[in-house]
């Protein structure tokens, strides 16, 4: 008899013990797989240094691919965040929902093991985010990562391989502006034109990985306004020799022999 409930016993406490681990093993997968924490892009400023697991949905304003650069708005405000490759790179104007393991919430956010879902186009588009910046402001760091139109004259236009760069000068300051895509030899002189572009306000720790920095990355020329001709346009138009190419770009210009030139 003693023998039977020695056994029963055994056999209770091991059923006992097994079922305390069955639940300790739930507790722990459960706290692994935790949802993120969603948030929006607004109420990144107050977060403490450390990981954890976030969610936040916006529209992207522009993926650098090459510095693996992600910046996204929302209404609450913008960032840059650094993600790294991605798989399937996302496009200008998508709404997403980016989530990853928070690294740092400095001004360019650091996200490892990013994930990115596109939950389709956003409308009416990311024009109704941009907010109109004065030069001056743009420069000393405003609207930082945000959607911007800024005005201003061109004081020079340098091809950059498949890009453009050029420098707007408008209240006495001048900023750096960045065409990604150019590629129109047939398009107008900018030099001495007044523009109106729309682009992304470069945050100051943006990786260029080489390239020259910007102030403002603008797209391509569907982003690009001209509000006022360049006086070479005029001065090309009426003392144009047909036979002769038309310039369009300061870099042709230099390359020009003394002969040419005169």
């Amino acid at each position: 008899m003693t023998r039977i409930c020695g056994g029963s016993i055994a056999r209770f406490c091991y059923a006992s013990l097994f079922v305390a681990i069955s639940l300790l093993t739930s507790s722990c997968g459960t706290e692994s797989q935790a949802p993120p924490t969603v948030l929006r892009i607004g109420e990144l400023g107050p977060l403490a240094p450390g990981s954890r697991d976030i969610e936040l949905r916006g529209v992207v304003t522009y993926f650098d691919a090459r510095a693996g650069v992600l910046y996204l708005q929302d209404e609450t405000g913008a960032r840059a965040f650094e993600i790294g490759e991605l798989a399937a790179p996302v496009v200008s104007g998508q709404s997403i929902a980016l989530t990853g393991t928070l690294e740092s919430a400095k001004t360019l956010v650091r996200l490892s093991h990013p994930r990115v879902t596109v939950l389709g186009q956003s409308t009416p588009g990311i024009e109704v985010l941009a907010r109109h910046v004065e030069i001056p402001a743009l420069l000393a760091g405003a609207a930082e990562s945000h959607w911007v139109n800024v005005h201003g004259l061109v004081r020079s236009a340098v091809q950059d391989g498949p890009s453009l760069a050029l420098e707007i000068e408008e209240g006495g300051a001048t900023a750096r502006a960045l065409i990604v895509t150019f590629s129109d030899p047939t398009y107008p002189p900018l030099v001495g034109a007044r523009l109106r572009l729309n682009g992304v306000s470069v945050a100051r720790a943006h990786p260029w990985a080489g390239r020259r920095a910007a102030d403002l990355v603008v797209l391509n020329m569907d982003a690009v306004r001209i509000e006022q001709d360049s006086p070479l346009l005029e001065a090309t138009s009426e003392g144009h020799d047909p036979s002769l190419p038309r310039l369009t770009t300061a870099n042709q210009i230099r390359r020009l022999s003394r002969e040419d030139a005169a």
